[in-house]
């Protein structure tokens, strides 16, 4: 269970950043509301401020999530990180 732990723990950070993609993507071509709509809607303005802005989000949003995984895998796993 334990040698396992940081491999699990690998699987939900790609697994958050593909589901990250995929709702941003949903959210381009079928929602009406989120940041991939609010995106999307600045495209057919061309409202490129709105646009970055989206995509810079998305980005810091995405990082915060990876960051939040990496620090619960840390504190879940210190023996792991101590023999790195």
């Amino acid at each position: 269970w334990n040698a396992a732990l940081p491999q699990i723990f690998t699987g939900l950070r790609v697994g958050f950043g593909i589901g990250w993609m995929a709702l941003v993507a949903a959210e381009i071509t079928g929602a009406q509301s989120g940041l991939g709509f609010l995106m999307w809607d600045a495209r057919n303005f061309l409202r490129t401020d709105i646009i970055v802005t989206c995509m810079i989000t998305i980005g810091i949003l995405g990082l915060a999530f990876d960051q939040i995984i990496q620090a619960i895998m840390r504190w879940a796993l210190p023996w792991w990180h101590e023999a790195r």
